[in-house]
């Protein structure tokens, strides 16, 4: 199958871009903070267009006919129950679970566990600036 939807953090856009090229018809949904979504919507809109990306501002931004067409959609972190209504084949996290308390992590697990059907989660357990202890997690959820 060539499309797939994934939702997951992405820094300045360099993954997102990667795997919309890899996955053209897939629609990447990314949670972040709302200021990190500036750079990673500025380097999208830059190679991508900015036709092809949406930002949520409110659930009803969500909604299927909206989302034709666009091939990213940005939610700040406060909007996750925004995306309530989605399923994703993939739910993507790299380097963020770390920067977060348990409980952010714990609120995020608990969102996908019923909307996603695989999370790839690559995170260090220390500053990894400063240590090679890296925690790489693949979670099949359903059974965790």
């Amino acid at each position: 199958e060539d499309d797939f939807d994934a939702a997951g953090n992405v820094v300045y856009g360099g993954l997102a871009h990667h795997m919309i090229r890899m996955y053209p018809r897939a629609l990447y949904v990314i949670v972040d903070l709302p200021e990190t979504l500036f750079f990673s919507g500025t380097y999208l809109s830059l190679i991508h267009g900015s036709d092809r990306i949406l930002l949520a501002r409110r659930m009803s931004d969500l909604r299927p006919d909206r989302l034709k067409k666009k091939s990213f959609v940005l939610v700040p972190n406060f909007g996750l129950s925004w995306l309530s209504g989605l399923r994703f084949d993939l739910a993507l996290n790299i380097l963020s679970f770390q920067e977060m308390s348990a409980r952010q992590v714990e609120t995020y697990l608990s969102f996908l566990q019923s909307r996603v059907s695989a999370i790839l989660s690559w995170n260090a357990d220390k500053n990894f600036f400063r240590s090679s202890s890296f925690v790489f997690l693949f979670i099949r959820l359903g059974f965790f």
